[in-house]
């Protein structure tokens, strides 16, 4: 078989394992899901920013209206929704009224309640149509007090949207196209750099596996992350094959097997850590990691280990960064007993009873909010932050010395943040 023959089935192959392996994680993960323990997706409409109710319950105020836009969701079928709210009101006569609509059309009206009630609609089949938009409208607003001038809708913690029983749901076309052109290629990239065909089709259903496990986790099929994987692909596998060609050509050597392999590895870890540290919900995963990490700091804890696939505990990147004794005492004395925070958004402060303790850095992180001392200024904990960050030179003494002393973690803790 020539060269070129090997690229063509390389491509072919590679871009039907694409398709067919984002359609199958599509159907294996088919109910949507906004829920409000981040930020709301963009695809989220008419939400004030994400709160912490003091039992650890995370909700989100709607405005006067509402909306989460699925662009690209197949209408060929039925599908159900169902919206978890409460109307939350002081006075029980004034709790509202909430319209849930699909596309403008209202299909269930309900009495709200002071208790979360799950609200459920069937949204009828649209041939020829694509994409939803799930309304959520309730019938008044209040404005909770001089403190707070904002108008409240009612309070939701979840939006669910799943296809009707019987039914499967497809990939948007943006996303199942943008996950074909990026399998295929990649197969013509490794084609092109010398590899057989069998290895290059074998490496391109990797990748499209691996790719369709990033793009269908929570929204990511509608949001534009999903048609813009395409492009990094095409980057990458761009790069694969001119760095190999233009190599060559400079040495005047063709590369060994084991060459191209490296180089082909490197290029597909490369992209496939690209598809996850671009997805929607990878800040808020990444910011609870460090605000994690911080609070450890501020306890005392300064050699953090990880768990190998064996079971040893090896050390983190984080010892690396830590300080010496002094930055520590530092730490503490800015910090104190312990932090009295509250959350402040870009669009407002989030509600919080007056002097209220947020139980750790992650919780408040987990509502995206910053960090503020009420008793010592914002100044104190940045004064923390900076001391705890500052790049030092740890003699072996002082190595040994840290570890001596590290604490180790709360029963239970390191396996439920990490």
């Amino acid at each position: 078989m020539t060269r070129a023959h090997t690229i063509a089935v390389s491509t072919v192959l590679g871009a039907l394992a694409g398709a067919a392996a984002l359609v199958l994680a599509c159907a294996a993960q088919p109910v949507i899901v906004l829920d409000m323990d981040g930020e709301p997706s963009t695809l989220a409409r008419g939400f004030y920013p994400v709160e912490r109710a003091p039992g650890g319950l995370t909700f989100a105020w709607t405005t006067a209206r509402a909306e989460l836009r699925l662009p690209g969701l197949g209408r060929r079928a039925p599908w159900v929704a169902v919206v978890r709210l409460r109307g939350a009101r002081p006075d029980p006569a004034q709790l509202p009224d909430v319209q849930l609509a699909a596309d403008g059309v209202v299909l269930r009206t309900v009495r709200t309640t002071n208790d979360f009630q799950d609200v459920t609609i069937e949204i009828p089949a649209r041939l020829g149509d694509r994409g939803l938009v799930l309304g959520v409208i309730p019938s008044s607003t209040f404005v909770p007090g001089p403190g707070d001038a904002r108008a409240l809708g009612v309070m939701v913690d979840e939006m669910r949207v799943s296809p009707a029983a019987g039914t499967v749901a497809l990939p948007p076309r943006r996303a199942l196209g943008s996950a074909t052109i990026a399998a295929g290629t990649f197969g013509a990239a490794l084609a092109a750099i010398g590899v057989t065909a069998a290895a290059a089709v074998s490496a391109s259903v990797v990748i499209a596996l691996a790719q369709a496990a990033a793009i269908s986790r929570g929204l990511g099929p509608y949001e534009a992350y999903g048609g813009d994987l395409a492009y990094f692909a095409l980057v990458v596998a761009l790069l694969l094959a001119g760095g190999v060609w233009i190599a060559e050509r400079a040495t005047g050597r063709t590369f060994r097997n084991t060459a191209r392999f490296a180089t082909a590895f490197s290029a597909a870890v490369l992209y496939l850590r690209l598809a996850a540290l671009l997805h929607p919900a990878m800040p808020v995963g990444d910011a609870l990691s460090h605000a994690h990490h911080l609070e450890w700091v501020l306890s005392g804890q300064w050699l953090f280990t990880t768990a190998t696939a064996l079971g040893i505990q090896r050390p983190q990147d984080d010892a690396r960064r830590a300080g010496t004794d002094g930055a520590h005492d530092e730490a503490r004395r800015a910090v104190g007993g312990g932090l009295l925070v509250r959350a402040e958004q870009r669009e407002g402060v989030v509600p919080h009873a007056p002097g209220e303790q947020v139980d750790g850095v992650g919780d408040l992180i987990g509502g995206h909010g910053k960090v503020r001392r009420l008793d010592g200024g914002r100044a104190a904990v940045s004064r923390a932050v900076a001391a705890v960050r500052r790049p030092v030179s740890l003699s072996p003494a002082s190595a040994i010395r840290l570890g001596a002393c590290r604490r180790p973690h709360p029963a239970g803790r390191r396996d439920a943040r990490n």
